[in-house]
């Protein structure tokens, strides 16, 4: 019921951060994510906030679009495990709910599914440029947004998220 219409990275700052953790006679390392904290830096708008009821009347369809914005930086600050890389990477996309969704829940949606989206095109990209690094291909780990997308729904903006394992 979600769908990504566009999106944009304004950052992707990928860099070994730490020579000394790689162990260099193996042609690639696969990075353990566990137990490292990453922040996040999440937002959501509807497009149409700003727009003149005649903009609207003649677009109806932009209140069910919005602007969701992702940056994830690994390791956070405070993380207490360190890694090898950092990543920094900031991704804006536009995401449209569907016709057909109840009206109570497309914030909602749009902001649990938009934010999924977002660390998807996030995590691709993460992986396809760091193939050729020292440290071999970063595969992040998968993720969940269900309590980031209630918490913009509040108005509540979460400012880190702990990476689960890929079994979870």
């Amino acid at each position: 019921p979600v769908q990504l219409l566009d999106s944009v990275f304004t950052r992707c700052h990928i860099e070994v951060s730490d020579q000394d953790q790689i162990d260099w006679s193996l042609p690639q390392v696969r990075i353990d994510f566990e137990g490292v904290t990453v922040s996040t830096d999440i937002g959501m708008s509807c497009v149409a906030d700003e727009w003149s009821d005649e903009a609207i009347q003649e677009h109806p369809e932009a209140l069910r679009d919005f602007a969701v914005k992702l940056r994830l930086l690994a390791p956070a600050p405070s993380s207490s495990k360190p890694l090898p890389v950092t990543v920094d990477v900031v991704v804006h996309g536009i995401v449209r709910v569907m016709e057909g969704v109840e009206e109570e829940m497309v914030e909602k949606l749009a902001a649990a599914n938009g934010l999924s989206l977002l660390y998807g095109t996030i995590r691709e990209t993460v992986a396809n440029l760091s193939s050729r690094m020292a440290t071999g291909r970063i595969v992040l780990p998968t993720v969940f947004f269900v309590d980031d997308a209630e918490k913009l729904a509040r108005g509540e903006f979460p400012a880190r998220k702990r990476l689960r394992d890929q079994s979870t």
